[in-house]
């Protein structure tokens, strides 16, 4: 089924108050064009029809013109996915190609997300190069060092542990001699 046919089937079906058959209709057009994102907003508008403002939040989030009504419906969803930019990336479900998207709005504010979780998880999100993994951990210096640390820590464990063995054999040994 074409595009427009299936948008001129939920506007059918918004216009009949079959908000359900419309929102599951618009979902399963964001997964197959995931670029098109006329269609988030389209679902935003349903979801603040079906009175549930942080799904239409999560929709609207992309859109550069927002209503009064979205622009709070987008305070509810931030509310919902807490400070963290991961939670908010992860909500607005964006499947699509970043480079497809250009210099648009929706690009700057993926690419900001995408920064904020560099900084805050030290996790790098690939929405350009399929072949790859979608989520790449970015390692640091630290990370480097980690396994050299805990080999220290149990070599130093069992330093002294022998230490303390040869310590007490050496106590006992004395102690048996002296009772001689």
């Amino acid at each position: 089924m074409s595009l427009e046919l299936t948008l001129n089937k939920i506007n059918d079906d918004i216009s009949q108050g079959n908000l359900g058959k419309a929102r599951d209709r618009l979902h399963s057009l964001i997964s197959t064009f995931p670029n098109e994102l006329s269609l988030r907003d389209k679902l935003a508008d349903v979801y603040l029809k079906l009175q549930n403002p942080a799904m239409a939040g999560r929709y609207a989030y992309l859109n550069e013109n927002k209503t009064a009504e979205l622009q709070n419906a987008i305070v509810v969803f931030e509310k919902e996915c807490g400070s963290k930019a991961l939670n908010k990336f992860l909500a607005i479900k964006f499947k699509g190609n970043l480079k497809l998207l250009n210099d648009s709005f929706a690009s700057k504010i993926i690419i900001d997300l995408q920064d904020e979780i560099k900084r805050e998880n030290r996790l790098r999100i690939n929405l350009v190069d399929k072949d790859r993994d979608k989520y790449e951990y970015q390692s640091t210096t630290f990370d480097l060092f980690l396994p050299y640390i805990f080999i220290a820590i149990v070599l130093s464990a069992l330093f002294f542990m022998i230490i303390g063995i040869r310590s007490a054999l050496k106590t006992l040994i004395s102690f048996i001699l002296d009772s001689f």
